[in-house]
């Protein structure tokens, strides 16, 4: 998505700021992955961005897995600030926020949706919090769209952004369920 979006830019100085982002935000997770013991299994671009597939292992301990799941953001947060307080680019700084946001909105193919739903699989209140998930998610949607449509032009991005992570999203929960009805 920030692909096709980062290129509507047309400047190479963006991009390559953009790109820089990502690639530390990448490593970070792959960083927390070789610290936290965790063997990487692939690699893939997707629509929504790089997604690194651990191998699964049951025994490996929730404070691992989110630990490494939050490395990426957390390395784009602090490579903001030590750029802020170097005096760097101002369009570094924006960029990493940018991309720790994106990464920490809850949806669950994003680094913080995914923090979520480790949390809250198996637990008491997993159907109350997938509530107020989906009401967040929607907020997010309506919110964008209300901006669009009061012609703040610079949410038009962000509207498309989460148009496509709520259908991806929809689309997930979907396959999800006719896995359900197999096994029921």
């Amino acid at each position: 998505m920030f692909n096709a979006l980062i290129f509507l830019v047309r400047e190479r100085r963006t991009i390559l700021c953009f790109y820089g982002g990502c690639l530390l935000h990448e490593l970070g997770h792959i960083l927390a992955a070789v610290i936290a013991g965790t063997a990487t299994k692939d690699i893939v671009l997707s629509g929504t961005g790089i997604i690194i597939t651990a191998e699964k292992n049951a025994a490996v301990p929730l404070k691992r897995s989110l630990f490494v799941l939050l490395s990426g953001p957390a390395v784009n947060l602090a490579f903001a600030g030590i750029t802020k307080f170097l005096g760097g680019s101002r369009l570094f700084v924006m960029l990493n926020l940018t991309l720790f946001l994106y990464n920490m909105m809850p949806f669950p193919n994003l680094d913080g949706g995914a923090a979520i739903e480790l949390l809250i699989s198996g637990t008491r209140c997993e159907y109350g919090v997938r509530m107020l998930l989906a009401a967040v998610r929607c907020g997010l949607l309506i919110t964008a769209a209300a901006a669009v449509f009061l012609g703040i032009k610079e949410f038009f991005p962000i509207f498309i952004i989460l148009v496509i992570l709520y259908i991806t999203n929809w689309i997930n929960n979907g396959k999800k369920a006719k896995k359900m009805q197999k096994y029921c």
